[in-house]
Order: C-alpha cells, then sequence, then structure tokens
C-alpha cells in the first residue's frame, strides 16, 4: 500500500508547479493524499495567498536561471513581474542573491510560511548601488 508523502514535501511540489506556470494543482484525496485534510488547509491557504499578490499572467518563471545569484548548492525558483514582484522558492531553505538591476527603488521582503498560512516581515531590498 502507498502512503501519502508529508505536507511539507507535498507543498514543496506544489510551489514549485505555481511557479513554474502550471495551469493548476491539486492535492489527491486518501489514500494516495492528503485531500483537503487539516494538513493540506493551510498549504491551500498559502497557495492563494501567494497568487493574490503575485499576478500569475503576467508573471514568468526565471527559466534561464539568469536572475538568482549565487544559491550554491541551494536549489531555488523565481517567478516575477520585472521591477514590481519576485517570488523566490527554496525548498530545503537557504539563500541566494537576486539581480534588481531593473527594478527601481526598494522592496519589502517577507517571507510565506506554507505550514502557518502567514506571511512573516523580513525587511527591505534595494538594488545594489542605492
Amino acid at each position: 500500500m502507498r502512503t501519502a508523502p508529508s505536507g511539507c514535501r507535498l507543498f514543496s511540489r506544489k510551489a514549485i508547479s505555481i511557479l513554474g506556470g502550471a495551469a493548476s494543482i491539486r492535492f489527491h484525496r486518501p489514500p494516495a493524499g492528503i485531500g483537503l485534510s487539516p494538513v493540506a488547509q493551510p498549504h491551500v491557504k498559502s497557495a492563494r495567498m501567494l497568487v493574490s499578490v503575485l499576478d500569475v499572467f503576467r508573471a514568468m518563471p526565471d527559466a534561464a536561471g539568469e536572475r538568482l545569484k549565487n544559491d550554491g548548492d541551494n536549489r531555488a525558483y523565481l517567478m516575477y513581474v520585472p521591477g514590481e514582484i519576485y517570488a523566490v522558492y527554496f525548498p530545503n531553505g537557504g539563500e541566494a542573491g537576486l539581480e534588481l538591476n531593473d527594478a527601481p527603488g526598494t522592496f519589502s521582503v517577507r517571507w510565506l510560511d506554507a505550514a502557518a498560512g502567514a506571511w512573516r516581515d523580513a525587511g527591505r531590498a534595494a538594488r545594489a548601488g542605492l
């Protein structure tokens, strides 16, 4: 019998799909998945929170990996609307630089705590030289 992967691993796949431009995502029903269980609900909420601020119809994925710098062994995914919003996802945590040469001014930085379904403030960022 197959068991369902953990909620974290499942959300990782969903986040990568969203940032990669997938048309739809879902959790499979039990026993193959977690459905709309209490584990899945904050992750669904987090995905909705992300797409409420990131216009996925205007955004583009950084498929060529030109915008993320110095991510080393950390695999990171980026979807962005140039000069407006940049969403970076680290499946295993980590850090990376972000090329903002076409972005005027400064940006608020926050991270989405998918397990809690909440935004967390993380400071500000600006293009190098500002």
